[in-house]
């Protein structure tokens, strides 16, 4: 997508639990001077603040369930 004079990249680190996306995402970002997502993180700073959110987040992990497609998505698009 052109947006002005310059060209606008995504990119997506996906991986299983424990496999270093965060490691990687984070050294990429600081290397390349990115913004760094973490959907992770995100959901931690809900369930610290106590939001509505965080209540549905702490179910569905308590339940051993992972947060549906249509939150994360939510919460992505919210970031970006």
């Amino acid at each position: 997508r052109r947006w002005g004079h310059c060209d606008v990249y995504k990119y997506i680190i996906m991986g299983s639990q424990g496999s270093g996306k965060g490691t990687q995402a984070k050294l990429l970002a600081s290397k390349l001077d990115l913004v760094h997502i973490c959907v992770g993180d995100i959901f931690r700073w809900h369930i610290s603040n106590h939001t509505k959110l965080a209540a549905r987040i702490k179910r569905t992990i308590a339940n051993g369930q992972l947060v549906d497609d249509e939150t994360v998505g939510k919460v992505v698009k919210n970031r970006l």
